[in-house]
């Protein structure tokens, strides 16, 4: 099943136009609203307005392997959907020099904020 539309006189020739697949699209909105809903939690006890036990409770652990696993899941199946027509070596390396640069920009930012709480786990 073709994820690309082959040209048809209704489609403009000029743009390509992907074909979503509604599954996908749904379950990788539930497993975004998931993370959301996991790092907001983490948030709240990270500035002591709650007091989830995110470390120990085995609720919270399965929680978070569930929403881990279902995220990595998703982003490969949507990579080879992606690819499948080839991969824009310009666009992937644009995307790449991003996400070095935000996976670097977290470290920076843990230590200029400095940890508040016991539930947060602090490498000074």
């Amino acid at each position: 099943m073709p994820i690309l539309p082959t040209s048809s006189a209704s489609a403009p020739s000029a743009t390509k136009t992907a074909r979503r697949v509604g599954v996908i699209d749904t379950a990788r909105g539930v497993a975004l609203l998931a993370m959301a809903l996991y790092h907001g939690s983490w948030d709240l006890t990270y500035l002591g307005l709650a007091d989830f036990d995110l470390f120990g409770d085995p609720l919270w652990l399965a929680a978070r392997t569930g929403i881990l696993g279902s995220f990595l899941i998703l982003s490969g199946l949507s990579l080879v959907l992606a690819a499948e027509g080839g991969i824009d070596r310009r666009r992937f390396l644009r995307r790449f020099a991003l996400l070095v640069l935000a996976a670097r920009l977290v470290p920076a930012w843990r230590h200029a904020w400095p940890c508040r709480s016991a539930a947060t786990r602090c490498y000074a």
